[in-house]
C-alpha cells in the first residue's frame, strides 16, 4: 500500500512540476534592435497602413496608402524611396486605408477594394490614376475590414478574404471573377459551426498542405473547460454557389476553474510554405501557476494540436493587426510579431531574432504596421509603423546595421484636397486661398453652392446642407476651386 501510495503521490508532483519545467521565459539575448531609418511627427491621427506593389499594374508603382487626419487620404510612392506627395485624391469617399487587390472582372489589371468596401478600377493609359469606384460591397452589413488577398474557391480569380470572425460567421469572402455578381451578391459567408452554445473563430487559414483549416474556440454553457477545435474546411460548388463544409480533426482543452473562467487567449496560425508546416501559437492559462499566462506553439499541420514544447512566459498573442509578416521581411521563415515588440520566426518563440523599442517612439498606441521594399540599399525589406492617438507618427524601421543616425523628416503635400462628409464639404489648404464651389448635373449645368470665401491653411468645413436641400436626389459632381486648382467629387445624393 505504501508503494502504491508513493507512486500516486509522484505522479501528482510530476503532473504539477512538468508545466514549471516547460515554461520559461523569452530570450532576447540574440535579437537585433530594429533602428529608426526616420520619423515623421505628423501631430494628428494617423490610421491603418497598406502596401501594395505594382499598383494598377504599373511595374516599380509600390505604394502605400493610409489616412491622416485634416489632410485626408494620402498615397505615397515608396520607389526607390518613400515619398510623402499625395499621388491623387480619393473623391467621395472616407479612409481607404486598408486596400487590397481583387481581380473583380478578370481583366488585368487587378482592381481594389477599401476599408469600407467601394471597388476600385484603375483607369487606363500612361498612369493608373484617378481610381473609379465601379461597385460598392456594403461595409459592416457585408464584408467588414479587408484582411488579405488569396484565392479561396480555386477558380483562378484573386478573393479577398474579410472579417474573420466577425458577426457569427467563420469568415466572408469577397469573391473575384466576372460572375461573382453586385455588390454583396458577390459575398460568400462561411458559417461557424454550430456544434457548441459559444463559438469564436480564432484563425482561418490555408494550408501548407492547399486546403482550408479553421480553428474555434468552443464552449458549452454548463463546462467549465472550454476548448480550441480544429476543422478542416472544404469549400465546393453545388447549385452554382459555393458552400462550406467542415470535418473536426482534433480539440485542445483551456484548463479552466469555472464556468465564467478564460484559460485561453488569442491565437494566431502561422503557414510555412518552405517546410509545409502549419504552426499555431495560442496564450493560454497554464493551471497550477497562479496568475501566469504562457504562449504554447503547437504543430497541426495534420490537423492535430502536437505541442511542440514551447511554453514562454512573458508576452501574448496579438488579437489580429498587421503583425503577422509571413514572408515579407525576406526572411527565410515565416515572421510573428509578439505583443512586446519581439519579433519571431514561426519555429521559434522561445528566443527572438529581432525587436523594436516602442519607449519615446511618438508610436503607441500603433494604429497600423507594414513591410515595404528596401529604403537603405541593404536588399532586405524594411519596416513601416504608424501610430500615437491624437499626435500621430509615422516612421521607418531597418534591421541594416549601417543604419546610425535617425532624421526628422517633415511631412510634404501635393496640393489642396476636398471630399464631402455628408452634406458638409471639408477643404484642406496649404496655404491662403479663395475657396468656391459648383453642382454639377449629369448633362453638365452647373449650380453655385458656395460663394467665394477666404480659406485659412489647414482643415476648412463648409456646411452645404441649405444649399444642396434645393437639388433633387441624385448623382452629382461638385467642382471645387482653390485659388488657382479645380477639384471634382462625385457624390450621390
Amino acid at each position: 500500500m505504501r508503494t502504491l501510495l508513493t507512486i500516486f503521490c509522484a505522479g501528482i508532483t510530476l503532473a504539477i512540476t512538468v508545466p514549471l519545467w516547460a515554461q520559461v521565459p523569452y530570450d532576447l539575448s540574440q535579437a537585433r534592435e530594429f533602428k529608426t531609418v526616420w520619423r515623421m511627427p505628423l501631430g494628428v491621427e494617423i490610421s491603418k497602413i497598406s502596401y501594395n506593389k505594382d499598383f494598377g499594374g504599373k511595374p516599380d508603382l509600390h505604394v502605400i496608402t493610409t489616412f491622416v487626419s485634416g489632410r485626408g487620404r494620402q498615397t505615397w510612392s515608396t520607389y526607390p524611396k518613400v515619398d510623402t506627395t499625395n499621388l491623387f485624391n480619393w473623391y467621395g469617399v472616407n479612409t481607404p486605408a486598408v486596400l487590397r487587390p481583387i481581380d473583380y472582372d478578370g481583366t488585368p489589371p487587378l482592381e481594389y477594394i477599401n476599408y469600407f468596401g467601394i471597388i476600385w478600377r484603375c483607369s487606363s493609359g500612361e498612369s493608373p490614376f484617378p481610381l473609379q469606384p465601379i461597385d460598392t460591397v456594403t461595409y459592416q452589413h457585408c464584408i467588414g475590414e479587408p484582411k488579405y488577398t488569396v484565392d479561396v474557391d480555386g477558380d483562378g480569380y484573386l478573393d479577398v478574404v474579410t472579417d474573420i470572425g466577425g458577426d457569427g460567421k467563420t469568415v466572408r469572402v469577397v469573391m473575384g471573377g466576372p460572375q461573382a455578381g453586385k455588390g454583396c451578391e458577390r459575398v460568400f459567408h462561411i458559417p461557424q459551426v454550430h456544434n457548441r452554445d459559444e463559438q469564436i473563430t480564432n484563425a482561418f487559414f490555408r494550408s501548407s498542405s492547399g486546403g482550408w483549416k479553421l480553428v474555434q474556440w468552443e464552449r458549452d454553457n454548463s463546462a467549465v473547460s472550454p476548448w480550441l477545435t480544429i476543422y478542416d474546411v472544404v469549400i465546393t460548388r453545388e447549385g452554382g454557389g459555393l458552400k462550406a463544409s467542415f470535418v473536426k480533426r482534433d480539440s485542445l482543452y483551456g484548463e479552466g476553474v469555472a464556468v465564467d473562467d478564460e484559460p485561453l487567449g488569442n491565437c494566431e496560425a502561422i503557414v510555412d510554405t518552405v517546410t509545409k508546416k502549419d504552426w499555431l501559437l495560442v496564450s493560454r492559462r497554464i493551471n497550477g501557476i497562479p496568475g501566469v499566462s504562457v504562449v504554447e506553439r503547437f504543430d497541426v499541420t495534420d490537423g492535430r494540436f502536437t505541442s511542440s514544447g514551447e511554453r514562454v512566459a512573458g508576452y501574448e498573442v496579438y488579437a489580429g493587426g498587421q503583425r503577422h509578416f509571413g514572408y515579407s521581411l525576406g526572411t527565410a521563415k515565416p515572421v510573428i510579431m509578439m505583443s512586446n515588440g519581439a519579433f519571431c520566426y514561426a519555429d521559434n518563440i522561445r528566443q527572438p531574432f529581432a525587436h523594436v523599442r516602442f519607449k519615446d517612439s511618438g508610436l503607441q498606441p500603433v494604429s497600423g504596421m507594414v513591410a515595404i521594399n528596401d529604403q537603405t540599399g541593404d536588399g532586405k525589406p524594411d519596416l513601416v509603423i504608424t501610430g500615437g492617438s491624437t499626435d500621430g507618427t509615422l516612421a521607418l524601421y531597418t534591421l541594416d546595421p549601417a543604419v546610425s543616425v535617425p532624421e526628422e523628416l517633415q511631412p510634404s503635400y501635393a496640393g489642396p484636397t476636398a471630399r464631402m462628409m455628408g452634406d458638409v464639404l471639408e477643404v484642406t489648404l496649404q496655404s491662403p486661398a479663395i475657396v468656391s464651389a459648383d453642382l454639377i448635373t449629369t448633362d453638365g449645368r452647373a449650380f453655385p453652392i458656395l460663394a467665394p470665401v477666404q480659406g485659412s491653411p489647414g482643415l476648412n468645413r463648409y456646411d452645404l446642407s441649405s444649399a444642396l436641400r434645393q437639388y433633387p436626389a441624385g448623382a452629382y459632381r461638385v467642382r471645387v476651386r482653390t485659388g488657382e486648382a479645380a477639384l471634382t467629387i462625385n457624390v450621390i445624393r
